[in-house]
């Protein structure tokens, strides 16, 4: 099995950038959804590098019936595969017994 490493340049990342904000999404228990995002928003401001609102890399978060959807914004570059794996790994120790789905919102 071979390995993909794409490879970009440092400015792709590094790039003074301007996110989209706009106001996510919620559903399900305040109390959950808050954890999640409380959890996850230090975590995302450092990986991005700015002191962001959530609203600039959160779409939706969604945790009912044992099911949690967290889509983030489509334009975090390569910073996006980051944060989902953050958000992934967050959800999966604050939400046991929960299937997660995490992923981009379209473009």
């Amino acid at each position: 099995m071979s390995v993909v490493i794409p490879i970009q340049t440092e400015a792709a990342c590094t790039a003074l950038r301007r996110y989209l904000v706009v106001d996510p999404h919620f559903e399900g228990t305040p109390e959950r959804v808050r954890d999640v995002v409380q959890a996850l928003e230090p975590l995302v401001k450092s990986e991005l590098g700015a002191d962001l609102p959530c609203g600039a890399w959160l779409r939706c978060l969604k945790v009912v019936d044992g099911e949690a959807v967290l889509t983030i914004a489509p334009d975090l570059a390569c910073h996006g595969h980051v944060v989902a794996t953050l958000a992934f790994d967050v959800m999966r120790r604050l939400l046991p017994d929960t299937d997660i789905y995490v992923g981009a919102a379209p473009v």
